[in-house]
């Protein structure tokens, strides 16, 4: 039995060429349907070439489907195609092209791209009665890609999301900026990963999970549950760590803060765990637990539970360690205290009190006061006395006792 191809042209049949069965169909609007079954071509200058039961809707101008099922291209586009895939839509959206996968949708999001995957959607302008599917409302802009992954959103203006699942790039900034400037969210990057959300301006989340980047230029490199929400603040990885601060950043660790985002910046906690920087610039947090510092250009090493509430001071690590005076020191130990009318207090030991102005303290670790006596002056304490030994030529060849 002989197979034919038949040519019509406006519903009238043209020819019979002996050959498979295939119908190429031409319209006097321009459009074509070269072959596939139950395709439908409406509007001007399209064509569909394969698959079936796709369908190219009135408004629609210069635009192709090139096979897949259940495909649609619809309302005022212009220069778009859907290449393969199943169930995919492109509404209102000009130069604007799907790949593959199948369910993913461009509505308004002019120059838009969508390499594959299940479920992605960008929206953009033009997306008057478009179907909402229960999201965020359109943005004004599109140029935005998403290479593929399953259940990515866009609704900003020249976004990327690279794969994953269920990231997002929304129309606005969400927080600080909207509440403030009410700018549009546009040129942001999320290459990865899955619940991130690149809320603000330029901003990026490179992969991890459920992390957000949401101030101007604020990025997220990985980790979980990371917030860089401060302008030009970083967070390399880690877990629930936030950097609030301008200029500031996280390099990992846990549950760790700068907080301020109009009074923070140039701030920096390296790792550990429930550290926090407040109010603060030029400040560090190196490591350790529970360290908390609010003064200006301080720094805290390590250790546990120390605090510092002033400035140009530092602590290098040991427990339970507070400096409330500016341009003093704490070396280590447990529970030394520079107190807030003091300034320039330099302590060694554990238990001390620094309670003068330019002190000196070198003390031992046992469990009993010790304190500063005067001004600028050196105060040593140690339980069991203190041996000084020199040369033999030396004025001090031996001294026990103690010097008060």
């Amino acid at each position: 039995m002989s197979k034919n191809l038949y040519l019509y042209y406006s519903g009238t049949r043209l020819s019979v060429v002996p050959t498979k069965d295939i119908v190429f169909t031409i319209s006097p609007t321009g459009n074509m349907s070269f072959g596939g079954t139950q395709n439908q071509v409406s509007g001007i200058y399209n064509s569909i070439l394969g698959g079936n039961f796709n369908k190219i809707f009135t408004g629609t101008i210069n635009s192709f489907i090139a096979a897949g099922s259940g495909n649609l291209l619809s309302g005022r586009t212009e220069n778009s195609a859907i290449l393969g895939g199943y169930n995919n839509l492109i509404l209102n959206a000009s130069g604007s092209i799907i790949n593959a996968g199948y369910n993913n949708y461009i509505s308004g999001g002019g120059y838009s791209y969508i390499g594959g995957g299940t479920g992605n959607m960008i929206f953009g302008s033009g997306t008057t009665g478009a179907i909402s599917f229960g999201m965020p409302p359109a943005a004004v802009f599109g140029g935005s890609s998403i290479g593929g992954g399953n259940a990515n959103r866009i609704s900003g203006f020249n976004a990327i999301i690279g794969g994953g699942c269920n990231n997002f790039i929304p129309r606005y900034p969400v927080g600080y900026l909207t509440l403030n400037f009410g700018i549009t969210n546009l040129n942001s990057v999320i290459l990865g990963g899955s619940g991130n959300r690149a809320l603000s301006l330029q901003s990026n989340v490179f992969g991890g999970g459920n992390n957000s980047a949401g101030h101007l230029y604020a990025s997220v490199m990985g980790g979980s549950g990371n917030f860089a929400q401060g302008c030009q603040s970083t967070i390399q990885g880690g877990v629930n760590n936030q950097a609030d601060g301008a200029t500031s950043a996280i390099a990992a660790g846990q549950n760790n803060m700068i907080s301020g985002i109009t009074t923070t910046q140039n701030s920096f906690i390296g790792a550990g765990k429930n550290n926090i920087i407040r109010g603060s610039t030029n400040t560090t947090i190196f490591g350790g637990i529970n360290n908390s510092a609010a003064g200006l250009a301080s720094n805290i090493m390590g250790g546990t539970n120390n605090t510092i509430d002033s400035f140009y001071s530092s602590i290098l690590g040991g427990s339970f360690n507070f400096i409330d005076g500016n341009n003093s020191f704490i070396a280590g130990g447990v529970k030394n205290t520079v107190l807030g009318n003091t300034s320039g207090v330099f302590a060694i030991g554990s238990f001390i009190t620094g309670k003068n102005n330019g002190s000196t303290i070198l003390a031992d670790g046992t469990n009993r006061p010790k304190a500063s006596n005067a001004d600028y002056s050196l105060n040593i304490n140690f339980c069991n006395g203190i041996y000084l030994k020199g040369s033999e030529d030396s004025f001090i060849t031996n001294l026990t006792g103690t010097i008060v």
